[in-house]
């Protein structure tokens, strides 16, 4: 007969001592773990837009903006000219007013006009004039000349003011992809005019215009003008509070 050795059993508890060990040492890792600071990969910080050479800057277009809406009096002592230092615009547009001198933007020479509206929001088109912005305009001695020098500002406005607004009708400017059509209606002798628009600051649309005129003269424009929306309730609306600073 086979005698076995009396083995004690272990106790219970010592039996659950390993494993409640280690499944307390997990909880105290994943605790630990969440307690800790992440480590997150660095944002790259997006580089500033680059400041314009030949365009207008964030502070002049705020500047600009601070006139709109006031009456022709106040803007020009804003602006340190008198009634008698403007000229009538060379074409005869109602409310365009030249301002000399003429002015240096990126190396070309402007001249420069201030726009008024005569839009009262309170009694509809009225005797007062409001300003509404201003305009740089230089003459070009031809079509290539004119290209060249809008290569330039195309480049500048999409680099410092972005994307451009969609919704214009007529001849476009998107980019020097137009140029073709506009060297084709200048040495065919057709007149036309092509724009590139930028909505900046607050409430201001920038447009770039080209414009090759019946009489063969070739123009670009920088325009900075108050953005009216005659559709637009707001645009209205914030047009009425800005006159109404000076109309009391």
């Amino acid at each position: 007969m086979t005698t076995r050795e009396y083995v004690e059993p272990t106790p219970l508890a010592s039996r659950l001592t390993l494993p409640l060990c280690l499944a307390l040492a997990l909880l105290l890792c994943l605790v630990l773990a969440q307690a800790l600071p992440r480590h997150t990969p660095a944002q790259p910080t997006p580089e500033p837009a680059p400041e314009p050479a030949a365009l207008l800057n964030a502070g002049a277009i705020a500047a600009n903006e601070a006139l709109y809406g006031l009456p022709k009096p106040g803007a020009l002592a804003a602006l340190g000219l008198a009634e008698e230092d403007l000229a009538p615009h060379p074409d005869g547009y109602t409310g365009y007013f030249c301002a000399p001198p003429a002015q240096a933007l990126g190396g070309e020479e402007y001249s420069r006009y201030l726009v008024f509206d005569y839009l009262d929001p309170r009694a509809g088109e009225g005797p007062r004039a409001y300003y509404s912005g201003c305009q740089y305009e230089h003459a070009c001695a031809d079509a290539e000349e004119m290209l060249a020098l809008a290569g330039a500002l195309l480049d500048e406005a999409h680099a410092c003011y972005g994307r451009q607004a969609p919704g214009l009708t007529g001849g476009t400017l998107k980019s020097r992809r137009n140029f073709s059509a506009i060297r084709h209606a200048a040495e065919h002798g057709m007149p036309g005019q092509w724009i590139g628009l930028w909505p900046v600051g607050d409430c201001t649309e920038f447009r770039l215009t080209l414009t090759l005129a019946a009489d063969g003269r070739c123009s670009v424009l920088l325009s900075y003008l108050y953005d009216f929306d005659y559709t637009d309730p707001d645009t209205l609306a914030l047009w009425s509070t800005l006159t109404a600073r000076g109309s009391g």
